[in-house]
């Protein structure tokens, strides 16, 4: 009986066994979960709102008179859409002015082109030949005139020395033919003078008589030489003629050169001041740079006076993104990297009006900034995108640069264990550095 009672003390008692267990149980299933359970990482970062809205102000460079506004307070428009119209007569006038000039220029050009060339015509451009404005068909008629007036300059100078070169040719044709003459008479001279000789060696012929036809040689052979120096002199004036005609013609390129050259840069400004006033002109539709939402109206009657520059309405953009600046504290930097999703709460608003909006870090900045105070800490600035559609219309008309936000940036996940292992594996991993 005693044993049965000391078996009885000695032996675990139910419950015991059933407290360990349950607490063996809890204790491993915590653990399992510890180690298995991921939770979030985030960062938490104080942030302000940089801007509101990226609305676009629209503004003329000239200014202008308004002759018409397409749009309406809170149009939704597209890109390229006409907002207004400003009066585009002086645009127009001015268009039309410099477009008559550039070509008529451009028909100079041609005219003088041609007579670089020293071609018989002028080669128009297409759009002259084309164009029935009277002042450019006028201006053809102009260059061709002139055209015609200076190769009927040169045609009489060149065609005066022609001449010239053509009569000297016949008076040396003429010298020619006198010295040959001549040089038959020599010929048939020398042969008589040889007969006379003989007969005046034999007495036959008197001295008298061979005299005078040796005076006659004489004076025939002279005139051979004079010949020769006529038409040495003939052949010279050819030669300064002829120089004459190329000098002519070199001075009517030169002339027509120069004032290509001049010609040449007055057409490239007066495509430069065209594109300029087609730009004008052009402008004097005002069109949205970017689709979105027509707000701020200036001016709401035709005829109104737009200064230049001056802000004639704004346009929200449909695809507008609101910024935060995030201050990162420079411990938590090395988690956040731009393409990271990030919550951001508007703290200005009560928790039941405002839900929490999803945004994106944009970018990050490369180093710390020190804020002058000296009392506020250094941070790293994360700017977050979040889309405008995110944000209620009623919330986001009353956000303004500067308001306060809550920005929580999404670093990832991490178990129960290691959040609760990281303490003493920091502190084992510092203990064991050696001093």
């Amino acid at each position: 009986m005693k044993q049965d009672i000391a078996r009885k003390v000695s032996g675990p008692k139910p419950f015991m066994v059933a407290g360990y267990s349950l607490i063996a149980l809890t204790f491993g299933v915590m653990g399992g979960w510890a180690a298995t359970a991921k939770l979030d990482r985030a960062v938490i970062a104080p942030g302000v709102i940089d801007v509101a809205s990226n609305r676009k102000e629209i503004q003329h460079l000239e200014g202008g008179i308004i002759e018409r506004i397409v749009v309406t307070e809170g149009e939704l428009v597209k890109e390229g859409d006409t907002l207004v119209r400003l009066n585009a007569v002086q645009a127009e006038s001015s268009l039309q002015v410099i477009t008559i000039r550039l070509r008529i220029a451009q028909a100079m050009e041609a005219r003088l082109q041609a007579e670089r060339r020293m071609a018989d015509r002028i080669a128009f451009p297409e759009t002259l030949v084309k164009d029935e404005t009277p002042e450019i068909r006028a201006a053809v008629e102009d260059q061709l005139e002139i055209f015609r007036d200076r190769t009927s300059i040169l045609t009489s100078q060149t065609g005066i020395l022609k001449s010239r070169i053509e009569q000297l040719h016949r008076e040396a044709e003429g010298l020619q033919a006198q010295k040959q003459a001549f040089e038959e008479r020599v010929s048939i001279l020398a042969e008589q003078l040889v007969r006379l000789r003989r007969g005046h060696e034999s007495g036959v012929v008197q001295s008298n008589v061979v005299s005078t036809y040796e005076e006659e040689y004489v004076e025939v052979k002279a005139n051979i030489g004079r010949m020769e120096t006529e038409m040495a002199k003939v052949e010279k004036s050819v030669g300064e003629t002829e120089f004459q005609i190329l000098q002519a013609q070199q001075q009517y390129r030169e002339r027509a050169s120069s004032e290509y050259k001049e010609v040449s840069g007055q057409i490239q400004e007066l495509s430069e001041h065209l594109k300029v006033a087609r730009d004008v002109l052009e402008r004097t539709g005002i069109r949205a740079p970017v689709s979105g939402t027509v707000q701020n109206i200036r001016f709401h009657t035709t005829g109104g006076v737009v200064r230049p520059g001056e802000v004639m309405m704004e346009i929200v953009p449909a695809e507008d993104s609101m910024v935060i600046n995030a201050h990162v504290q420079p411990i938590d930097i090395d988690n956040v990297r731009p393409g990271l999703t990030a919550e951001v709460k508007f703290s200005a608003f009560a928790s039941r009006f405002m839900p929490i909006v999803v945004g994106e870090v944009a970018s990050v900045s490369k180093g710390s900034i020190t804020p002058t105070d000296g009392r506020t800490p250094p941070y790293f600035l994360a700017r977050i995108n979040v889309s405008k559609g995110m944000v209620p219309d009623d919330i986001e008309e009353r956000l303004s640069a500067g308001m306060p936000a809550d920005v929580i940036i999404s670093t990832g996940e991490r178990t129960v264990a290691d959040y609760l292992t990281s303490p003493l594996t920091d502190a084992i991993r510092k203990g064991m550095r050696e001093e």
